[in-house]
Parts: C-alpha cells; structure tokens; sequence
C-alpha cells in the first residue's frame, strides 16, 4: 500500500524505527514521503537522548533529504518548519532510523 504525504493528517507522527524495512541506507517511507507547500507553520523540537550522534534531514519537496542540523548526544534543536514538512533523523552513518511529521502545534521528538 502505498501513503501519500497528501493524505496524511497534519497531526500525524509517523516513526519508522526498530526493524523497519530499510533501502541501502533508507527507510523503505523516504520514498513516499516529501513536503507539499509551506502554508502552516509550526515548529519540532528534537531531543538526542541517545549516546550517538544524530542528523536531522529536512524531505524536501522532491523527497530528497537536505542535512538541516547534526545534534550531539542529550543536545536539543527547535526547528521551524511547516505542516507538510516530513522531517527524517538518521544515525551518524546517514541510515534513517525515524521520519517525524509535525503537528499544529509544538512537536517535541525525543531520539533514543
């Protein structure tokens, strides 16, 4: 079954992690997800409580990641983004682990 970010309602979070099927490095959902307009805007906070490093990627509007920030372990980012906005954090060897969809209101992800 295919899911189009179209359909998704804005307050969905999507996390494919812990034996998601992946791609080489990507989840098997990079390649569903992209951002569709940037009519609401909202914000996520990420929280890295893990002990590695973790990237943030922003799918742009033709479902490629574009690196916003890496975060340390236990380092926090808020990132302004829009509805629509699927937001992908990977390991430090760029293999996707999560892909986060904002909600309305303030998102707050926690890495693990």
């Amino acid at each position: 079954m295919e899911i189009s970010a179209a359909v998704l309602p804005a307050f969905l979070l999507v996390v494919f992690a812990n034996g998601a099927q992946a791609q080489g490095n990507k989840l098997e959902a990079e390649g569903h997800a992209r951002s569709i307009n940037g009519d609401v805007a909202t914000s996520v906070d990420f929280h890295n409580t893990s002990s590695a490093a973790r990237k943030v990627w922003w799918l742009g509007y033709d479902g490629q990641r574009k690196l916003y920030m890496q975060l340390a372990p236990q380092e926090s980012y808020l990132q302004p983004t829009y509805l629509t906005h699927p937001w992908l954090v990977t390991d430090a060897e760029d293999n996707g682990l999560a892909i986060y969809y904002p909600d309305s209101k303030l998102r707050q992800v926690t890495i693990e």
